[in-house]
């Protein structure tokens, strides 16, 4: 999760700043702007975070935050866009909110 208490957003977020107004300027031109820069940053943030006692639980630790952060993001603004998009185009699942495996089944390959 990455809801830190305040005390170390204090400490954390001026750094921060200093690279997102470091990323910022940098050429946009592309549809999905900043991608290689981002993924640059996340592979520092996580040899950094490993350290040079590279361990199973140090990677599984990095790998699981960054999972997590993908997760919520994922939660927090992906499927209030879906939801949007869902209710704006029609539902691809059918009209029902819940949707029941078994008969998904059958819409895909027939009665079982």
């Amino acid at each position: 999760m990455p809801y830190i208490t305040k005390g170390l957003r204090e400490i954390v977020d001026p750094q921060l700043v200093a690279v997102l107004d470091t990323v910022a300027p940098l050429d946009n031109t592309q549809e999905v702007p900043h991608a290689g820069v981002l993924n640059y940053i996340f592979t520092q943030l996580a040899l950094a975070a490993i350290g040079e006692k590279v361990s199973y639980a140090r990677v599984n630790a990095v790998v699981g935050a960054f999972e997590c952060a993908k997760l919520e993001l994922y939660r927090r603004i992906a499927v209030p866009y879906e939801n949007t998009k869902r209710a704006e185009n029609g539902d691809v699942y059918g009209e029902d909110e819940d949707i029941d495996p078994r008969g998904m089944r059958e819409t895909i390959i027939g009665p079982v």
